[in-house]
């Protein structure tokens, strides 16, 4: 009994990774294999204040006496000599660690369980593997886990499951063809023909296709087209275009928007013109008797004759002086 007692005190002694840290003051932080150890305040007793995190967002806060021994969960402290001074800057502190729990991980791969249905992870302060393993309750294909309650049609990685007909292999995918093979196996063939209307869209084909063998308007519908329909938005207010840009042989749908030009209200007074025209008036005897009273000289049968001599004499006048001159003739007898 002795024996193991002295064994497993030589196994736990190098678990105790001890430290001294002399000349310490109030303010000053301390990292000891994982642990943050901040000196808060020196008492004029000589105990210390310290606090110390267990992870960045959780610490513990403890007062010390001089001499006393005192665990912070993985972390042993004790405080071995203090130089107290009124002055806070002035007074020394030197303490004993003994880290009992440090660092056993960095990353989380370090805490591979090889247990494929658990998340593990590394974390805590100090980094560490325990009690951080997370158990995979969905079923999800591909994962490497086959958890309890899921089976192959609903988690491919559980194995597959035996079948007598083929609504036994139901795996509620619409993208497959499910059936019962002549081995008693289900076998899950994926739907590559495409076909309008049957709420799938294999990979092999777009709702754009120019070949009707790969055309299916189940897929999502971009903004490639082939005609004018392919581009119908439903709105009256745009014109619908399938055309290509140039450069470029693939089609796109351009929307573009109906300006709307407003008709000219006439205004039914303003249709008809304000003037109505007529033929010109003429001049009665009574109108033209006023004329001659005005200019009596119009009357003398001298006058009247001395003023058509002179418009005859005018005309001829002009006619002599622009009249063409015959031409010479030259060598006639």
């Amino acid at each position: 009994m002795r024996k193991l007692a002295l064994l497993l005190l030589l196994v736990l002694i190098p678990l105790a990774l001890a430290s001294d840290f002399k000349n310490l003051k109030a303010g000053d932080s301390i990292e000891d294999e994982g642990w943050n150890v901040s000196i808060l305040r020196v008492y004029p007793d000589s105990s210390v204040q310290f606090q110390v995190f267990l992870d960045p967002n959780k610490s513990i806060v403890e007062q010390i006496e001089l001499g006393e021994n005192y665990t912070f969960d993985g972390i042993n402290i004790n405080v071995t000599n203090v130089f107290y001074d009124p002055e806070p800057y002035l007074t020394l502190i030197d303490i004993h660690t003994e880290v009992l729990i440090k660092n056993t991980c960095e990353k989380n791969s370090d805490c591979n369980d090889s247990d494929s249905c658990t998340i593990d992870y590394c974390k805590g302060y100090p980094l560490t593997c325990e009690d951080n393993y997370i158990n995979i309750t969905d079923c999800i294909s591909g994962d490497n886990c086959c958890q309890s309650g899921c089976n192959w049609a609903k988690d491919k990685d559980c194995p597959r499951y035996t079948c007598n007909q083929n609504k036994d292999c139901n795996d509620l995918n619409i993208s497959t063809n499910d059936t019962c093979a002549s081995n008693n196996t289900c076998e899950f063939t994926a739907i590559i023909k495409c076909i309008t209307g049957d709420k799938i869209c294999p990979d092999n084909c777009t709702y754009t296709s120019k070949s009707l063998d790969n055309r299916d308007l189940d897929c999502s519908q971009d903004n490639e087209c082939i005609g004018h329909i392919d581009c119908d938005d439903g709105n009256e207010s745009t014109n619908d275009l399938c055309i290509a840009e140039p450069d470029t042989s693939a089609k796109n749908c351009v929307y573009e928007k109906i300006i709307q030009i407003a008709e000219p209200v006439i205004d039914e007074d303003t249709s008809k013109p304000d003037i109505e025209y007529s033929d010109p008036p003429i001049a009665t005897n009574k109108q033209i008797d006023k004329v001659l009273e005005k200019m009596p000289f119009l009357k003398n049968p001298a006058v009247l004759a001395l003023i058509s001599i002179i418009v005859i004499s005018y005309v001829l006048l002009v006619f002599f002086k622009f009249r063409p001159e015959e031409p010479i003739m030259y060598g006639t007898h």
